[in-house]
């Protein structure tokens, strides 16, 4: 039979989410779990998202989970976790101040408003040493999630052609079987820092929370004078603050909007398991 959930709709400036609560989410069979998140992302025939968050409660702190929109679990999300805090704490279900347990471990969050969110991420952990495909050199940075961020010198941003190619290739690399997002960040004619994202497990994305962490990271690292930048998305802004030491935490300011909220069911034809030929 049909399994029908409620949801909320949610979005990180313009990064989308379809935020189930856990033991809502527990009702789909585990076995044809990624079928149902991909059901869920399509923007065709589902709600439509970058990926599914997932949360519940332990004690007084939040539990925080998240898929891609190709099925694949990842470990962390910074503009996922500030929207699921958002529809949370405005409610008062959690504190203003907590910590959200993550699979990529505990994150300390800040409620000010659904304008204002900002979460305490551990100090950035490099992964891999620099690869450089081309004319492009990317520096290899983990922030809950794995990132590769180049810094691009002609202030224009990347060419489309080559950021999707490099992008997916990057993605699909020997090196990373999990996958890689990659980042490509440059800085304009009148000094704002721009940003473009491709997601592992996704694709180009509006915008991602640890993906500028690490962007961020990297241009501090290259700028050491800088310690708070903004980086602008094509789907709007987040701050990131760094001090710049190996065991400094990282901070990510930004807002989390609520787009709709309702119930869906995910249809047999999905939840069926899925058999090979």
């Amino acid at each position: 039979m049909p399994v029908t959930i409620p949801f909320h709709k949610m979005h990180g400036i313009g990064n989308d989410f379809v935020v189930v609560a856990a033991y809502d989410f527990a009702r789909i069979p585990a076995d044809v779990n990624e079928a149902a998140v991909r059901y869920l992302c399509d923007r065709n025939f589902g709600v439509g998202a970058d990926g599914v968050l997932t949360y519940g409660m332990h004690q007084d702190s939040l539990v925080f989970g998240i898929f891609n929109a190709d099925g694949s679990r990842d470990t962390m999300c910074g503009n996922g976790l500030r929207c699921v805090v958002s529809l949370l704490a405005e409610v008062g279900r959690i504190p203003a101040i907590g910590i959200a347990y993550t699979d990529s471990g505990d994150v300390q969050y800040t409620y000010q408003s659904s304008q204002k969110v900002m979460l305490k991420l551990p100090a950035p952990q490099d992964f891999h040493a620099p690869i450089t495909v081309g004319d492009f050199t990317f520096t290899f940075i983990n922030t809950g999630s794995p990132h590769a961020v180049v810094l691009l010198s002609d202030g224009q941003g990347p060419d489309p052609v080559a950021f999707v190619a490099v992008s997916s290739d990057m993605e699909n690399h020997a090196d990373f079987p999990d996958g890689v997002s990659t980042n490509w960040v440059w800085r304009d004619v009148n000094g704002g820092l721009h940003l473009r994202t491709w997601e592992r497990g996704v694709g180009e994305t509006l915008g991602c929370g640890t993906g500028t962490c690490a962007a961020g990271v990297a241009y501090i690292t290259n700028y050491p004078g800088e310690r708070t930048v903004t980086l602008t998305s094509e789907g709007g802004s987040l701050v990131v603050s760094w001090e710049g030491g190996p065991n400094d935490p990282i901070f990510l300011t930004g807002p989390a909007n609520r787009v709709m909220q309702g119930t869906i069911s995910i249809p047999d034809s999905v939840l069926a398991p899925q058999t090979g030929v």
